[in-house]
């Protein structure tokens, strides 16, 4: 099995020799092979980011190309205030499942820095872990009647 893709291999070897990856976006220009050239794009975005230089001399239609980049999302980020924390574990109880609920208690133990107790909230936690996880966060578990 290959420990990295053809792409990351290329980005890796433009990063170490960047004239060649130049050299090599020029020629691929000349051949006019747009599939070629869609590659050779790729490559080079993952391996300089969509700056610098080389950014810089591509036209719209050859930016079109490359892949939009996009950062990992983490709701752990998003979790700033304890009103953001109760809202978001309210709407993840409305559905009732047992993994979200504890992935949801893992987002907001991330979200407080609390690592080993996200880490043991990753599994399939108890009843009774789902308590003490709450606890340690400051937060009880509430339940509301189902609207009907």
């Amino acid at each position: 099995m290959k420990d990295r893709s053809h792409d990351q291999a290329m980005a890796e070897q433009f990063r170490a020799d960047p004239a060649y990856a130049a050299e090599l976006l020029a020629e691929v220009r000349r051949d006019g092979d747009p599939a070629e050239l869609a590659a050779t794009l790729r490559q080079m975005a993952e391996a300089f980011g969509r700056v610098g230089p080389w950014w810089d001399s591509l036209t719209d239609d050859e930016r079109a190309l490359c892949p939009a980049q996009f950062s990992r999302y983490d709701t752990a980020d998003y979790l700033k205030t304890e009103n953001d924390i109760a809202g978001y574990l309210d709407a993840v109880t409305e559905d009732g499942d047992p993994a979200l609920i504890a992935a949801a208690l893992g987002d907001v133990a991330r979200a407080r820095n609390l690592s080993q107790l996200a880490r043991d909230v990753d599994g399939d936690p108890s009843l009774a872990t789902v308590v003490k996880v709450a606890h340690a966060l400051g937060l009880r578990l509430a339940f509301k009647p189902v609207g009907r």
